[in-house]
């Protein structure tokens, strides 16, 4: 002890009572076993949980089984079994995963019913009180339980997350905003303030897929939206579920300046038929980005007509090889006849070849 204390005294000089020094170097000490208590506490803990998590996981299962087929309901009994069973949050979270996972495979009367015992055992309130917490991650998690369960009730305050900083939360966020809606499912949009990438919109959409036809609004009202994404989302969906009330405002929206908007407003003014489109089309073909003058040439076989055929052919002799070959293969829909085609495409002998060779290669595919 004397030799720690002369080297305690080498570093702290300042410290110059021998007192002092030893009532130091004991805090010191009694510091070090309180924490390492702690650490061998905490390992008990959790060899406990991890020996103990089976036994727990099973007993979950029988219990949410039989009650599932108990004829005699008691929300009082089950709320007596929660106070008893599910004292922590160890307990808590196996039962809410094992209710969640089995949800997944029920349906009907079934699925109801374990609806039901999720309240009354408490474990709605429980997974609503997770958005309290600072770690987006709890949140997410809770949000994923609550829709699975088809807690409606928490949609008012789901939504608050649908512009949350963290990208997974806020998705999570506006899929269960749909999913859990009873009116307006898409009320949500006029918040959104950032990007919707291409997996959240295609979340988004399927989550609509799952509505009634009642339930959907016309989504041309959200073309003006300030977030292009959301625009681009609300032209996929009116094209999805065949809006045609809103054919000319995404007519408009194929000139739009905003690579994606204008893109996916030709995908859709194809894929729905609109053929008043081919107007627009033709004129603004010029200043169109490539992928989307292909859109509008995949389009013409449908639209094209013989005031079509010189806009077609001027493309047939100057496109690169994929415009062409798309511009024949509408010209051979119009013409219909390929001897003819072919000399209504002649314009040297160094082409004939060529453009004979394209012509029988889309006469060979049905598709390109």
């Amino acid at each position: 002890m004397d030799g720690l204390v002369q080297l305690f005294h080498a570093f702290f000089p300042a410290l110059d009572s021998d007192v002092l020094i030893m009532n130091t170097l004991l805090s010191a000490l009694f510091f070090i076993i309180a924490i390492l208590s702690y650490y061998v506490i905490m390992a008990t803990r959790l060899i406990k949980w991890l020996s103990n998590k089976p036994k727990v996981i099973k007993e979950a299962i029988n219990y949410i089984t039989s009650e599932l087929y108990n004829e005699e309901i008691s929300k009082a009994a089950r709320k007596d079994y929660a106070k008893k069973n599910l004292t922590s949050r160890f307990l808590k979270d196996i039962y809410v995963y094992q209710c969640v996972e089995l949800h997944k495979s029920l349906s009907g009367e079934l699925a109801q019913d374990l609806k039901q015992l999720f309240a009354d055992l408490n474990l709605t309130e429980y997974a609503m009180d997770h958005f309290h917490s600072y770690d987006w991650a709890t949140k997410a998690n809770a949000i994923t339980v609550l829709a699975e369960m088809e807690y409606k009730v928490a949609r008012e305050e789901i939504i608050l997350f649908v512009n949350h900083y963290n990208i997974t939360l806020r998705y999570k966020a506006q899929v269960a905003a749909v999913a859990l809606a009873e009116k307006e499912p898409f009320d949500f949009l006029q918040y959104i303030n950032k990007p919707l990438n291409e997996w959240q919109q295609l979340q988004i959409l399927n989550a609509a897929m799952n509505l009634k036809t009642e339930q959907l609004p016309l989504f041309s009202n959200w073309f003006q939206h300030k977030e292009p994404t959301v625009i681009v989302l609300c032209i996929k969906l009116a094209n999805h579920f065949k809006q045609y009330e809103a054919s000319e405002k995404i007519i408009e929206k194929c000139a739009d300046p905003h690579y994606d908007i204008s893109l996916q407003a030709i995908i859709a003014v194809k894929q729905m038929g609109i053929y008043n489109a081919k107007g627009l089309l033709l004129d603004i073909y010029s200043i169109l980005y490539t992928p989307h003058q292909l859109e509008v040439l995949e389009f013409m076989p449908s639209i094209g007509d013989e005031d079509s055929i010189d806009f077609l052919k001027n493309i047939a002799h100057t496109g690169d090889f994929r415009h062409r070959l798309l511009a024949i293969q509408a010209l051979l829909s119009l013409i219909g006849n390929k001897e003819e085609l072919i000399l209504e495409l002649k314009s040297d002998d160094s082409e004939l070849e060529e453009q004979q060779l394209m012509i029988n290669h889309v006469l060979d595919n049905s598709t390109i």
